[in-house]
Formats: C-alpha cells, structure tokens, sequence
C-alpha cells in the first residue's frame, strides 16, 4: 500500500474518526480512568539543579535505560511537565490538552501498576496494577524498555481536538505530544535520568489496559524512564 495514497490506514482513521466526532457540549474527563477514592497526593517535585540550558541540551542522550529504582519525588518533577501552561496555539480552548498516565515499575513509594495524573491536584489515581514482564511480553514492541523504572503514556482527547479542528485536529494533538516529550527529555537529563522517548508499543492493548476507548483519548505516545546513570 502506498503510504502517500488517501487509502492509508491512519489517514482513513482519522477520516473516520472526524467523522463520528460530534460531541456536543463535550466533557474533557468524561472517559478518564482512576480512581478517585484512593489519590495519592505527589510529594513536593525534585528540584532541578542550577544548569543552562545549553549544557543539558548538551548532555541529553537517548536510551540505556538503566534498571534502577527512582523515588516519587522524581517522577512527580517529570510530571511537572503538564502542570506547565502550553502554548496558545497547542492548547487553544480547555479540554485539548494531553493527560499523563504513568505506568511505575519501579518507583520507590508506589506499586507496580498505572496511574492517571491529575495535574490540578498534583495527585496520582490509580487504575489497574501492572507487572514489567506483562509490558515486555504483551505492551511493547521494543522489548527493552520494559527496563524503564517508569513509562509515562501520553493521553489525548483525540475526538475532542477533530471535532474543534477536523483533520488538522491530530496533527495538532501530536505537535502537543511532540512538545511535551522534548521538555520531558530536558527535564528527565537534568534530573541525571536516563530515558528515551518511545513509539514502540501497541496502542490498542495500552488503551485496553488502561481502559480507554481509543477515541474519546487514546494513547499517542511514551517516554520511558530509567534510573540514574552510574
């Protein structure tokens, strides 16, 4: 199949999905997973050291994720990410933005499983637990990032941002992925992390397990997490 022809899978995707998108007085949350019982309020971020940001982009680096545990406070600073006003034009009306839904394998103070963000309260709501040879056997396409210490899933309402922009609407929600995943790389080197940013993994069986419908939101992209360099 030629990629270039109006056939292809992900144009005839969105082409259907623009089509189905009439949701009228839209809820931004309406299909979110967690559960709100039991929050975990994040601690206090870790403070990002004193550094330009010539030399972390100077020092960023890509994969070899090193399996080592890292504390909450850690991933609570990566987090931060979504805590941070977007640009105007990645987020023109409420309801566009992504949701982070990190996935701990190895984060000190937390069980293994995934967790939906909830940015406004800085908390975490827990959805379903997790094993990291369930992600290498059955999640990911790239086996070796099942040794992230986490896998920060990004969410996008994508129904929401066709319905506001028809087509161009999924260009957009992965500009605002794009977006993220570089101040995520930014902010994960000056932490001293490893990781690497990652497309490889089944979006359908993600949003079974964290219980999306693959339209509403859906599961775009990941950025996985490593411990520290030696």
């Amino acid at each position: 199949m030629n990629p270039l022809t109006a056939d292809h899978l992900v144009a005839g995707m969105v082409k259907q999905l623009s089509i189905s998108a009439q949701p009228t007085g839209f809820v931004a949350d309406a299909q979110l997973p967690g559960k709100t019982s039991l929050e975990i309020r994040l601690p206090e971020p870790a403070q990002l050291p004193d550094q330009s940001l010539f030399e972390c982009i100077d020092l960023r680096r890509s994969g070899n994720l090193v399996r080592r545990p890292i504390s909450l406070d850690l991933l609570a600073s990566l987090l931060e990410e979504w805590r941070t006003p977007l640009p105007k034009a990645l987020a023109p009306r409420e309801g566009l933005r992504s949701v982070a839904v990190p996935m701990a394998l190895d984060v000190s103070g937390l069980e293994a499983g995934c967790y939906r963000h909830d940015a406004e309260r800085s908390s975490l709501l827990p959805i379903c637990p997790v094993t990291r040879s369930y992600c290498r056997e059955e999640l990911l396409i790239q086996s070796d990032h099942a040794n992230a210490t986490a896998l920060i899933f990004i969410v996008g309402p994508l129904v929401a941002w066709l319905h506001y922009g028809g087509n161009r609407g999924y260009r957009n929600l992965l500009l605002e992925a794009g977006w993220i995943t570089d101040r995520l790389y930014l902010r994960a080197t000056a932490l001293g992390l490893s990781c690497t940013a990652s497309g490889g993994f089944s979006p359908s069986k993600v949003n079974r397990l964290l219980g999306l419908d693959g339209r509403s939101y859906t599961a775009l992209f990941c950025f996985a997490v490593g411990g520290p360099h030696s």
